[in-house]
Order: structure tokens, then sequence, then C-alpha cells
């Protein structure tokens, strides 16, 4: 791989790299603990002492080969990595095979030193050391040592006797073991830090693919297939995904042949309806991003969200544009662009799939900025149920750069939520400044009317991975199961942790499954509560929306309901209770009051 992978390695100063291998061999890539820190002192002296040749429990110094071992064993990979021009974080990976050897120096450390202290001479000298049983007196006079060997020999009546073994120091005994005690403390330390943030800060956790293939696994069709974009990804990816979808990896080349790999995403594009394309480390992959710009111009993203490190992006693909003709449109955003004509795959779509739309923009001069465009589904509410945005053809045709006159053809992939609930839904586009958030306006309004789309409830409902859901918390009730919800300030739903603020909105979705066919419209009530009972905030209404009541819910239907609670202006910064109930209109005859968990009000 040295010889083949692209050298795409950090310039870093030689100090700052070791130090910064010392810290990943150490603690590993999870840790919280500083390179710098007076911790890494510990770990540093005991490697140091692990090299030093110390005098073994038979008065003979310690081979060579002891330490230099484990010194060439972790040396050689250290080296590769730095003058192969491969150092950088996402490399210091194939560092682990250095670990073992890292270990046993810092183990010898541990132990010479033990040996050092235990039989090193804590005496005046001349000063004869007690006797202890089993073993003659030491003396100040080798003759006289040998004389009572030799007599001893005798006396025995065996010429092998093996050589006594050396006198242990009392003294040097407990310091021995004192300084066993101090080194296990001071690596213990940093190390439970370490795996305290492991195992339970979401900041370091790795890329998702446990979530990536459950969910492919449960709303991928049989002719629906799978895109990684680096080999490595494979054997991570089928340690998660017992499916049966075929798995592609591209490009197969390194580098990447362009046109034998643009030959076969069109291909598989053309066998395939919905890709599932997990892109992880593209700079090295495909760093033309071949595979990616061809189905950014030619498929339908439908959503894109980052799993770690790993971008997790579904694509519908086949719905050419010849099968629902474009219809002419004249629409004037500001006094920038023109949309020309839009085309729909559909006018009805199941909850759970890919609706797919083509825009035509025409720029009347050069746009002031690189405006995104956004499409989206709303209820009767104005609640958000599907959105979609992005720059004009997946970024590769930035508006700030088109000339009067130009035409751009930009494509949409709009995925309809699972459980989104049966009804018309109104769909609508525009653009707007990611830098200012201000959409262009659009005669008296600032969105585009595209019309009425139906969703219709899928033939069988959707498994519970498909929710895709923040907190899968459940709570079953009389006749219905709250299989769990997402929160977030609204408009923010690829962010969750952005702070909630006094007067913003917090945006429930409520994710239901009907247990029986339900015989009574049940409504329910949300409360945000400080302290024992005191309610700051609340909303109430029918699970869904009044257009569909529960009265007209299947047996095992799956639906969720999008809510907006209003943070009151007097609501203080802190942590507040999210209460929950069921009732059939009259909130003071809820029943099964459930806790959904905590909200937190920032300053």
């Amino acid at each position: 791989q040295l010889t083949t992978w692209p050298r795409s390695g950090e310039s870093v100063p030689l100090g700052d790299a070791l130090s910064q291998i010392l810290h990943l061999l150490a603690l590993g890539p999870a840790t919280k603990v500083e390179a710098n820190s007076l911790w890494m002192t510990t770990f540093l002296l005991l490697l140091i002492l692990g090299l030093w040749p110390w005098v073994r429990a038979n008065g003979r110094r310690a081979h060579w080969l002891s330490w230099g071992l484990p010194l060439l064993w972790l040396a050689a990979p250290v080296a590769m990595v730095l003058v192969g021009g491969l150092y950088k974080e996402a490399y210091l990976k194939f560092l682990l095979v250095a670990v073992a050897p890292f270990c046993i120096l810092m183990g010898r450390g541990v132990t010479g030193f033990m040996g050092a202290l235990q039989h090193g001479a804590w005496w005046k000298p001349g000063q004869r050391l007690p006797a202890t049983k089993g073993r003659p007196p030491a003396t100040n006079t080798r003759g006289t040592a040998n004389r009572n060997n030799q007599t001893t020999r005798r006396a025995s009546g065996s010429a092998n006797v093996a050589p006594a073994a050396p006198i242990t120091n009392p003294v040097g005994k407990w310091l021995a073991w004192a300084w066993l005690v101090t080194a296990v403390v001071l690596v213990s330390i940093p190390t439970a830090m370490t795996l305290r943030t492991y195992y339970f800060d979401p900041s370091v956790a790795r890329d998702d693919y446990r979530s990536m293939a459950r969910y492919i696994q449960a709303v991928g069709r049989p002719e629906d297939a799978i895109i990684l974009n680096a080999p490595g990804q494979r054997e991570v990816f089928e340690y998660y995904y017992d499916g049966d979808l075929p798995i592609y990896g591209l490009p197969e080349q390194r580098p990447p042949d362009a046109s034998a790999t643009t030959a076969q995403v069109k291909d598989i594009a053309a066998s395939h309806p919905h890709l599932y394309s997990l892109f992880w480390a593209t700079g090295e992959s495909d760093p033309d991003g071949v595979v990616e710009g061809w189905l950014d111009t030619h498929a339908y993203k439908a959503a894109d969200s980052w799993k770690g490190d790993v971008r997790f992006v579904i694509y519908a693909t086949q719905q050419p544009t010849s099968n629902w003709p474009v219809q002419p449109m004249d629409v004037l955003l500001s006094d920038q662009i023109r949309l020309t004509g839009k085309a729909l795959s559909t006018q009805e779509v199941d909850s759970g799939d890919v609706l797919q739309l083509q825009l035509n923009w025409q720029a009347e001069r050069t746009p002031d900025a690189d405006y995104t465009v956004f499409v989206q589904l709303l209820d009767e509410r104005d609640q958000v149920i599907a959105q979609h945005d992005a720059p004009p053809v997946s970024g590769d045709r930035p508006t700030g750069g088109w000339q009067p006159g130009e035409q751009v053809s930009d494509k949409h992939g709009l995925l309809v939520p699972a459980g989104t609930a049966p009804g018309d839904y109104r769909l609508i586009a525009g653009m707007y400044d990611p830098q200012s958030g201000n959409r262009l306006p659009v005669n008296e309004s600032d969105t585009i009317d595209l019309g009425v789309v139906r969703v219709n409830r899928p033939s069988t409902p959707p498994p519970t991975e498909a929710l895709a859901m923040q907190n899968p918390d459940a709570f079953k009730f009389d006749e219905i199961t709250l299989l769990g919800n997402d929160r977030y300030k609204r408009g923010f739903s690829f962010n969750p942790d952005e702070p909630l603020r006094k007067n913003d909105l917090l945006h429930l979705t409520l994710h239901w499954r009907a247990d029986v066919k339900p015989t009574a419209s049940w409504w329910f009530t949300t409360r945000l509560v400080q302290g024992a009972d005191k309610e700051l905030a609340s909303i109430s209404g029918p699970l869904v929306s009044e257009r569909y009541p529960t009265l007209n819910w299947d047996q095992g239907e799956i639906v969720r309901g999008e809510h907006d609670m209003m943070i009151p202006d007097y609501v203080e910064p802190g942590r507040y209770q999210l209460q929950l109930f069921l009732h059939t209109g009259n909130p003071a005859e809820g029943i099964d009051r459930v806790n959904l968990g905590w909200v937190t009000v920032s300053e």
C-alpha cells in the first residue's frame, strides 16, 4: 500500500508527530486527555525505563535483544508512517500493530526498576545483611564466601548446588512494591478517564455503520443496491449488514480510472431504482469525485447525512424525465433567477418512498451569491413533513457563477418519511442565502407553489428501524404505543444539539403505532415541567392532525405526528422535564402520564 496509496500525509514537526504517536499508543484515539498533559510523562518514563539494560536477578545484565526486539517492532511501523508520507489522523490507526511492543516495554520498565530497587544496596558499605531462612549470611570477603559455599556443598553431598538467589533487602522490597503501586495508579487514572469517555461520550463515537445497515435492511427493496466508495468499508459494513442487496465497491482501481468507473456507475444506476451510498475517505479513494459527481448530476439525491466520518446518501435513479414532461413555469426570484419549468415524477407517492423533482432555472443576471435550493412538503398546519436542501446540481453549478441567460437543470429527491399520514400535502420550493438564511423574495412571498402531492399509506407498515428515531423509548398506552420521539429546535433537524432558548419553538416528532383498531379519537398533551409539577408550557391536540384522527387508523399502522411547542420568554435557563399523556379531548381525563426525558433551555 505504501507504493500505491496516494501520498496525502500532513507536514508536521517530528517532535509533534512523535508526541501524538505516544499519545495514541498510550491512550488511543478516543481519549480526552491532552497530548501535552502531565499524565503522558508516566508513559514516556516507563517507555524509557523499558529500554534500560537492567541487571537481572542472576547478576547478569539483560541481553540487548530483550529490549532491542520490542524497540524494532515498535519503531518499524512508526518509521514507515513518518518516512512514507502517511502521517495524518486517519492513518494513525495503522499503528495498532505497535501497541503490543509498546506495552511490553512499559511492563519491562516497571519490573526492571522493581528489581533494581529490591536488590539494591540500601545499607552502609561493610554492613552485614541479615540472614534469611535457607540462605547463608553474606560476608564481605570473597574467600570466606567461597569456603562457606564449598562447606555447604560437601555437607549436602552434592557437587551441583544452584547458586544462591540474590539477597533481598527488606527496605528495597517495600520500595519496589511502592513503585509498582505508583506506576499502576499513574497509568490507571488516565486510562480510566479514557475508558469513561470511550463508553459514555457520544462525541467520540465511531462511525455509525450499525444504524446505516439497519436502515438499509429495513427499507431496501430487492431491486435496490448499495455503493461503498472505499474497499476498507466492506468488512465493517458487512459486520452489521445482514441483507441481500448487491454491494458495489467503487472505484475498483487505485488510482481510479474515470471512464471505466463512470461506465460502471451508469450501468448500476440503470439497474437499480434506489442506491444507498456510503462515502468515506473520498480524498483517497475517489479524489476527483467520479462516483458521487455522476450520481449528483444524473440521479435524484433524496438524503445526505453524516454518520460520524461517513456520509450516508440516498439516490433515486430510474425515473427518466421523458415519462413526466416538463411543465412550463414563469416565476421570478428577486430580480436574479427565474424558474422556467418543473417536472414531477408522480402526483402520488407512498410514505417511505422518494418523490423526484426536476427544476429548470434561468439566470436573469449574475446572482449576488451562491444560493441554496430548498424543496419542502407541508401539511395543512405548515409543518415541514419532508425537506431537501442543496445547491443547484448538488453544488456542481453554484449560482454565483451563472451568466445572464444561462439555463440549469436541477434534480432533487424528496424522501417522504416512513409513517407520514395519508393525505394531501403542499409542495413548495425556493432559494435562500446560506450565510444569512434569508430567502429570495417571490412576488409577495418567499416560496414557489409547486402544487399538491398525495401521500398514500404503504401496503405494509414500515419496520421501526426505518423511522430513524432520535429517542427510541417506547411507552404503551391503552390502544396505542408511542414508539419513540425526536425533539430539536425547529428548523434544526440536521443538528439536534442546536441550543434551545426562550421564544424558540421546540419541535416534537411523535411516532405512534396502533396496537388494535382505535375505538376513540385520541389526543395528546405534552407539558414542560419544572420541579415537582409546575407547568411552564404545553401543547395539546390530535396525535397527528384533525384530518387524520386515530379513528381512521388501521391495526398495526405506524404514523408520525409533527408538533411545535413555544418556549415562553419567562422560562429561565435550565433543565426541564417533558411529560406526555393521552386523553379523548379533555386533558383532565389523561391516562398513563409518561416522562419523555429532559429539555435544556440555554442562555
